[in-house]
């Protein structure tokens, strides 16, 4: 042989499927000699490094058989061939190609792409099949692979050209059950986010797009942790934000970040830093293209950047760099034969890159064949070269059949072909799948590894492979299964050559114990010969963290195991549910092992209706996100066969006496008793649907009542004659009324209940009934709600009898009149009448609730309220006579409205025509409508239509102040797949929207705030007033929906002032996120208004609205908001301080 250290083999059959292989080498050059050949045909080959691979047959009989080799040097190309299989599904710009374990031996690849059908092909069957759909559309998106085989799909956008509808969600691909499901969403919408999974397998995703092509880059990172399944911002964002820039994680656990700035992050600070640039100027790095490299990192530890597009001035320009990480500093390497930008490259099992296709640059003369693909690249090769990083050499490779941009999709197969699909032809929709044969497949004898102890490796230990070519062995390495889209690799990307012994026909192996050199992730085990590779054998290194998935938690609250019921019986269930790493995806009721119902959202509860007689064992599972289920401790109730009515415990009630609320008759609904609805709401003392809780005096009472409800008690009464009635009451707002009736005659006439100052603040309330003695049923009948949209809550009913002695005082509260309203800091002033039959008035007390307001001697009886502030008010008048018999006058409801102090801007949008949006706070202020919103109806008269296109209203910019106050009522339809900006002033400065969720989200210094409990998709149709409140001085932000707090955090962050202008419906910074709905009464507060002011503000509005639809014939059709969550009495018109504002609107239809 004419080379030293060459390899001899020698053996039967062909090259593929050797039998009787023997090998022989030398030290230098000369003879190789195989002895005691036994007779017969063989084939003889020559291999030696960097040399042409030669083989001839040779006969042997009973003498010496001499051959010579003359070993030339290395020109074998490989060969590109076409499968015969497609992809069935368009890969576009937007597909991965992910190895997977499992299937054959070789794996499968998933093609995930932009259709909701992904596909998986089988290399070794040459095959494909269809998996599920992931269960929605999203392309161009950023994905990874775990450890156990997983797949995370983080964003995208809803597809179509250009992208629209930028995703939040995130989505999981569980290998061993071949299932999706989601996971939780991302703080931002991306769409092009890189993606690199961190040593502790946390997902970094960095930057993307925020909305459709051409507008704005995000230039935030957020780090999903597996474990809890959160997702948390980074501590900085990057420079010059970019679509999907090449990253890798380099061996002391930063994370590289490459394309129009060089930048590390270091994982323990969360924070981003510059490092060295490129060595040539690159023009594309400048405009913001798509990227025009891929990045590789040698086993020598080098980051080799391949498809650097310089600016044309250079001299000598290569499309080839390398990073040093220890030094930071970029080198430019050798170019291959054709200068070309956004090529495919790839690390082979022998440690050399091929690098294919892409596009050409120059120079014009000696051009290869090209083809132009638009709208997506000019000027497409099809060429191939490999570089030995040992040499720093390129050598000619074999063509491709297909010309190839950046939109094709790569994978290195455990047989060591590579494979390439999409981005060829015309556009994307090539659907040819193509295999890449490397030279090794063709140098001769190939080792095999017939067995491997374990496929499941752990760092710092060894594993042993049989390898058919024990003693040849000279390298095992361990190479990363890719996960791959465009020039982006989210695997583990790493080639490491693992310390090794040969031993009794035995490889063992040594796995680095640095998490940082072996992240986690899937690998392909090669043992090789010089540099012919076995077939790889697929393992995995890691913890498998993402599907360690804990458990929910679950009780069943209701009923109580041992309740008992009347058949046809009500059952309130409900449950509670919780997920220390994850959500609560439905919790499910059970009888026995037959399901009742589900409830997928928070309070999980359901009304068994129904329920004839019987014994039941119920039971509550909880589902969480990941599939994990719990289910609670057994509950068994008996539901009885209806019975009569008879009073609670057995003993009628005695009159004289006191009657505990809660202890209502025997009998069941409709018999003993009316409830509204199916629940316990207290869930205390009785099963029945009544609701009962404690009132905090160590006993219960009956609250959560309604009109038309009632309870009746068996009584009996020693003696005909007058009684006093003392019922012991309470209620958090005024305007609540009942009466009392003895054998169906009402006795009372209506007695109301006073805002007593909370549910718990007992007040008794006194009617003289007369009676006539003996056994009778007494009914507490519930006649009007009040201000809360409930009658009160009733502890007792206690019977006296009547003295002669002293007859209470009556007394009426003359001023102001129920339903005035007035403008904060106002001045009320109270008057009341009062007289005693029997005696004087000793006294006239003017309470506000339950708080004393002031106390008037002497006749008119007056008082007068200062600087009241916003809110709602329940006034009485109470009267005391010269023996000391007190009665509490009616309530009288008012309400205060914000005054306009601090006003900055109000949009009424009431002009009905032309494209001015006027400024009603006289601030001047006023906008112009762009991209054509439509005036139509609003809750108050007229109002914007958005149509999630373009349509906005453009206020030129202004001062922002330090605190804000922003409200707006709104009506949104269905999502529309983005978040939906109601105002927006740069997300820096302040902004309220919707969110793709549906959930109200307010931002203020760039610190968002959402409230997570409502959807308003899931309500679309239906009017809301919403709010954001950001007071800096206190460092909070609040959400405010229909009048009520939703959502309050901390927020110290500074309103910033970036000169962009305001804009309502659409997002004024990046120019995305058009609302889907009507927008009406927009204000702009330079202060943090109160709860009460909100509260006030709405109610104002909601008025105007009650006023105006009075006697109206347009009025037709629900308004989809009611006043009773808003602290307003029924038909109560708080028109005042609204009219002080502007004058009277009429509310519109629906």
């Amino acid at each position: 042989v004419s080379v030293a250290n060459a390899r001899m083999t020698l053996f039967s059959g062909s090259v593929g499927s050797p039998s009787g292989f023997r090998e022989v080498r030398a030290n230098a050059s000369g003879s190789y000699a195989f002895t005691n050949v036994a007779a017969g045909t063989y084939q003889l080959g020559a291999e030696a490094l960097g040399y042409q691979y030669q083989q001839v047959a040779v006969s042997v009989g009973t003498s010496s058989v001499t051959r010579t080799f003359t070993l030339g040097a290395e020109t074998e190309p490989g060969r590109w061939d076409l499968t015969g299989v497609e992809t069935a599904e368009n890969l576009g710009g937007t597909a991965y190609g992910i190895l997977l374990p499992g299937g054959q031996p070789g794996g499968e690849i998933l093609y995930c792409h932009d259709s909701t059908d992904p596909v998986m092909y089988d290399p070794t069957a040459n095959s494909k099949w269809i998996p599920p759909a992931s269960g929605e559309t999203a392309g161009c998106f950023g994905a990874t692979v775990f450890a156990n085989g997983d797949v995370l799909v983080a964003g995208g956008s809803a597809a179509g050209f250009p992208q629209t509808g930028v995703r939040r969600s995130v989505k999981y691909y569980r290998r061993s059950t071949n299932a999706w499901s989601f996971l939780p969403s991302m703080n931002e919408g991306r769409w092009y986010p890189a993606v690199v999974k961190l040593a502790d397998e946390r997902v970094l995703v960095i930057a993307g797009e925020g909305q459709a092509e051409g507008y704005g880059r995000v230039d935030t990172c957020e780090i999903y942790d597996p474990i809890n399944k959160t997702w948390t911002y980074t501590a900085n964002r990057i420079e010059l934000p970019t679509e999907m820039p090449p990253t890798l994680l380099l061996k002391n656990g930063e994370v590289l970040k490459t394309w129009r700035y060089a930048q590390r992050f270091n994982v323990g600070s969360t924070l981003w830093r510059n490092t060295g640039n490129f060595a040539q100027p690159r023009p594309w790095a400048v405009v913001g293209q798509h990227c025009d490299h891929s990045l590789i990192y040698l086993p020598d530890n080098r980051v080799m950047a391949l498809g650097i597009y310089p600016d044309p001035s250079t001299s000598n320009p290569s499309m080839i760099e390398f990073y040093d990480a220890a030094t930071e500093r970029w080198t430019v390497g050798p170019t291959p034969r054709y200068l070309r930008a956004r090529p495919r490259s790839i690390m082979l099992p022998d440690s050399r890159v091929l690098c294919w296709g892409g596009e050409y640059v120059g120079p014009s003369a000696g051009a290869p064949p090209l083809r132009d693909t638009p709208p997506y690249a000019n000027s497409v090769t099809n060429t191939a070269d490999i570089f030995d990083y040992t040499r720093n050499q390129w050598r000619p490779a074999a063509n491709l059949n297909r010309f190839t941009h950046y939109h094709s999709v790569s994978q290195l197969l455990p047989d060591g072909r590579i494979i390439d699909s999409g981005g060829a032809g015309n556009n994307t929709d090539d659907l040819r799948i193509e295999a890449y044969s490397p030279p090794y497949l063709f140098r001769g004898v190939r080792p095999r590894i017939d067995a491997i102890s374990t496929t499941s490796l752990s760092r710092g230990s060894t594993f042993t492979l049989d390898v058919s070519q024990t003693s040849a062995v000279t390298r095992v390495a361990l190479v990363g299964a890719r996960c791959a889209t465009h020039w982006m690799d989210t695997g583990p990307q790493r080639y490491l050559p693992l310390a090794f012994s040969q031993a009794s026909g035995r490889v063992t192996a040594t796995v680095s114990s640095d998490a940082n050199v072996v992240p986690p992730g899937i690998y392909l085990v090669y043992a090789l010969v010089d540099d012919i590779p076995s077939v790889g054998v697929i393992v995995s290194v890691g913890t498998n963290a993402p599907i360690t998935n804990n458990p929910p938690a679950v009780t069943l609250t209701s009923p109580l195991s041992g309740a008992s019921f009347t058949a046809p019986a009500t059952i309130s269930l409900a449950a509670t549910a919780s997920d220390s790493n994850g959500t609560i995806a439905k919790v499910d009721f059970y009888r026995g092992s037959t399901l009742i119902s589900s409830d997928s959202t928070a309070p999980y509860t359901y009304f068994w209706s129904n329920v004839p007689a019987g014994s039941y064992v119920l039971t509550a599972k909880a589902t969480d996100n990941g599939g994990a289920t719990t289910t609670s401790a057994t509950a068994t109730v008996t539901v009885a066969a209806l019975t009569t009515q008879g009073p609670y415990g057995g003993i009628a009630w005695a009159i004289p006496g006191t009657i505990q609320a809660e202890d209502f008759d025997t009998g069941g609904q409709g018999v003993a008793y009316n409830d509204v609805d199916a629940a316990n709401n207290g869930g205390a003392y009785r099963p029945e649907a009544v609701d009962i809780e404690a009132n905090g005096l160590g006993g219960n009472d009956v609250g959560w009542i309604q009109a038309g409800e009632w309870l009746e008690y068996t009584v009996t009464v020693a003696s005909a004659g007058s009684y006093t009635l003392d019922a012991s009451v309470a209620s958090a707002g005024g305007g609540g009324v009942f009466h009392v009736e003895f054998a169906a005659q009402d006795k009372t006439g209506a007695m109301a209940i006073p805002d007593t100052g909370g549910w718990g603040a007992w007040r008794t309330v006194t009617k003289t009934v007369t009676l006539t003695a003996g056994s009778q049923l007494l009914r507490i009948a519930m006649d009007q709600n009040g201000a809360t949209g409930w009658v009160g809550n009733i502890d007792v009913i206690r019977f006296t009898a009547a003295t002669s002695g002293n007859v209470a005082p009556t007394v009426a509260l003359t001023s102001p009149s129920s339903g005035a309203s007035f403008t904060a800091p106002a001045t009320i002033s109270l008057a009341a009448s009062a007289s005693d039959s029997d005696g004087t008035i000793a006294k006239v007390d003017f309470y506000n609730g339950s708080t004393l307001i002031s106390s008037d001697s002497t006749a008119p009886y007056s008082a007068t309220m200062s600087n009241v502030a916003a809110g709602s008010y329940s006034l009485t008048a109470v009267g005391t006579d010269n023996l000391g018999a007190t009665t509490t006058s009616a309530a009288v409801s008012v309400t205060v409205a914000p005054g306009n102090v601090g006003l900055i801007a109000w949009w009424t949008f009431d002009e009905g025509a032309n494209t001015i949006a006027s400024d009603a706070s006289g601030n001047g202020h006023s906008g112009t409508l762009v991209g054509g919103p439509t005036w139509t109806t609003g809750y108050l008269s007229g109002g914007l239509d958005f149509d999630a296109g373009d349509d906005r209203v453009s206020v030129p910019d202004f001062d922002p102040p330090t605190s804000i106050t922003i409200e707006a009522w709104i009506r949104s339809r269905a999502n529309n797949g983005v978040d939906s900006i109601i105002l927006d002033k740069h997300n820096s400065e302040y902004d309220l929207r919707l969110t793709g969720n549906g959930n109200l989200c307010g931002v203020a210094g760039g610190v968002g705030l959402v409230d997570t409990s409502f959807d308003f998709y899931a309500n679309a149709g239906q009017w809301h007033h919403v709010a954001y409140v950001v007071d800096s001085a206190a460092g909070q932000h609040r959400l405010y929906r229909d009048g009520s707090l939703v959502a309050s955090g901390a927020n110290s962050a500074a309103i910033g002032n970036y000169g962009t202008e305001l804009r309502i419906g659409r997002h004024s910074q990046y120019d995305f996120g058009t609302f889907a709905g009507t927008i009406d009464d927009v204000k702009l507060w330079s202060r943090p208004l109160s709860g009460a002011e909100i509260g006030s503000s709405m109610s104002a509005s909601a008025s105007a609205f009650a006023a105006s639809a009075v006697g109206s014939t347009e009025s037709t059709g629900s308004t989809g908001a009611t006043a009773g969550g808003c602290g307003m009495g029924a038909g109560i018109a708080l028109l005042v301080g609204f009219l002080l504002l502007r004058p009277l609107r009429r509310h519109a239809k629906g």
